[in-house]
């Protein structure tokens, strides 16, 4: 089996390699799938599970924590494995018991768990929303995160003023807060 390198994961989360990405995705999902599927999930909820792992692996490079002391299968099935207990904690399933399918090395990956699948879930939760909203709220929400001001705002949606922007990012902004408190899933990541 081919070790891949720190250098390579970091470059390719950093860089955004699609391909790259893709590639370990494909590679590691059944292996995650098995995991889920004898622990009371679903194969959904195994690509909910690797993207999110994948999402604490582009937030630890971008922020120059990412530490590889493992294979990275170890590394990826610790997140997710730790991710799906915490699943499954807050689902109350009574069968908490996790069965090692694939006999990945026991290694203790220094991650806030906690933290990190709540920022994660915080972080699909509002990108799942913010995909719903029109093309104009979403231009306007990315730009007022982007700290651009009300003038400029109007003018770039051609908007009559500054006024007319500042009460459409109103609206836009209080949709998105509706329809992510209106989620299920908004009780467990608060």
């Amino acid at each position: 089996m081919i070790r891949i390198s720190e250098e390579e994961i970091i470059r390719a989360f950093r860089d955004n390699d699609r391909v790259f990405i893709s590639t370990l995705y494909a590679k590691y999902l059944p292996v995650i799938t098995r995991f889920v599927n004898f622990n009371n999930g679903l194969d959904g909820d195994a690509k909910d599970l690797i993207q999110q792992a994948f999402l604490i692996i582009l937030q630890k490079t971008r922020n120059n924590e990412f530490e590889l002391s493992c294979t990275f299968k170890t590394y990826l099935y610790a997140i997710c494995k730790n991710l799906w207990l915490k699943e499954l904690r807050r689902e109350k399933v009574s069968n908490k018991t996790c069965l090692d399918p694939d006999e990945v090395e026991n290694v203790d990956v220094d991650i806030e768990f906690e933290k990190e699948y709540k920022s994660n879930a915080q972080y699909f939760l509002f990108r799942w929303h913010y995909h719903k909203l029109s093309k104009i709220c979403q231009k306007l929400i990315k730009m007022v995160l982007e700290k651009q001001t009300h003038a400029e705002i109007a003018k770039e949606l051609g908007f009559i003023n500054e006024e007319t922007a500042r009460k459409k990012k109103y609206r836009c902004k209080e949709s998105l807060i509706k329809q992510i408190k209106n989620d299920p899933r908004y009780k467990g990541v608060q």
